[in-house]
């Protein structure tokens, strides 16, 4: 598997829906989230033992996006696997992310 963190995403496409006035995001490669507390723009952990988030993100995540959280053995790396946003307020969400790994350790699987 390549490493998705050497090439950080900066933006995401946002398609505009003529019929409606939706919008619908899309991306070639997966979003890179961080773990914050920042009030409007957090995710925070929800229970740890089955990795459940929640959070307030403008853009909030999507199925196979990645989280980054430091933990006392260094950065670790998650990714979503369910993600169910609210519609009021519309930028919080709930989701379900699993184990990939600490960063550092998948730097160095990706050298050799």
């Amino acid at each position: 598997m390549k490493n998705p963190f050497k090439n950080w995403l900066k933006e995401r496409k946002v398609i505009k829906s003529i019929e409606d006035g939706s919008y619908e995001l899309t991306r070639d490669k997966p979003f890179i989230y961080h773990m914050s507390n920042n009030w409007g723009d957090a995710i925070s952990w929800l229970d740890w033992d089955t990795r459940r988030v929640t959070g307030h993100k403008s853009v909030p995540p999507m199925k196979g996006d990645y989280l980054i959280a430091e933990l006392g053995q260094g950065d670790a790396v998650f990714q979503f696997v369910s993600v169910d946003r609210m519609s009021d307020p519309p930028d919080q969400f709930f989701a379900t992310v699993k184990d990939i790994g600490y960063l550092r350790d998948i730097d160095e699987k990706n050298k050799s």
